[in-house]
């Protein structure tokens, strides 16, 4: 699987949830999602409680931190952002061509909610053993996207091995951005070479 996990299958606790559950959840989620456009100290477990009007033993229960929250936001916008990437249609030109531009859409989406980027590498770069699960289904949601853009063209020994270069220096130049050490241009260009590197012979 592209990324190295199975992670993006579905959620354990929420393959258990009765319809009305997974209703409550997905507002948790929501509440949590609009907290993170202001920051990764604007997400307050009690204040997403009271919001999304479930009880705070039962968020506890769903997420037992506030780093496993955010984590779940972020799996849950990277994989609507791919799917948003995919649903744009195929990108014309080489193989390098087609992974650099996906790369580069998927960073212009990502620049558009800067504070919730920046809670996201917050809570991903916090050691929490927890959050295996969701960090593996971020890496396969982003791996499966390079996989599809690679084509047949290049064999599956190189597409894993450019998936995971590429995508370690998405998240790497990301981080450098997140913590005001680098530019946007900066992530831009870093990806631009890593696509250099990995796949153009």
């Amino acid at each position: 699987a592209p990324g190295g996990g199975g992670g993006a299958g579905p959620h354990p606790r929420r393959m258990s949830m009765d319809p009305a559950q997974q209703r409550r959840r997905q507002e948790v989620i929501e509440v949590a999602t609009r907290l993170c456009d202001e920051g990764f100290d604007a997400v307050r477990m009690k204040q997403v409680a009271d919001e999304s009007r479930v009880a705070l033993a039962t968020l506890y229960k769903w997420f037992t931190n506030k780093n496993l929250l955010v984590l779940e936001v972020m799996a849950e916008w990277l994989d609507e952002m791919v799917a948003r990437v995919e649903a744009e249609g195929p990108v014309e030109g080489s193989v390098g061509d087609r992974v650099e531009a996906t790369l580069l859409r998927t960073v212009d989406l990502t620049f558009d909610h800067p504070a919730r980027m920046r809670a996201f590498i917050h809570a991903f770069s916090t050691p929490e053993p927890m959050g295996f699960a969701l960090a593996e289904r971020v890496e396969f949601a982003f791996g499966r996207l390079l996989f599809v853009r690679m084509g047949d063209e290049v064999d599956m020994g190189r597409r894993m091995d450019a998936t995971r270069m590429i995508g370690g220096v998405w998240f790497a130049s990301l981080n450098a951005w997140a913590c005001e050490r680098r530019d946007e241009q900066h992530v831009r260009d870093m990806l631009s070479s890593a696509v250099r590197v990995s796949l153009v012979d």
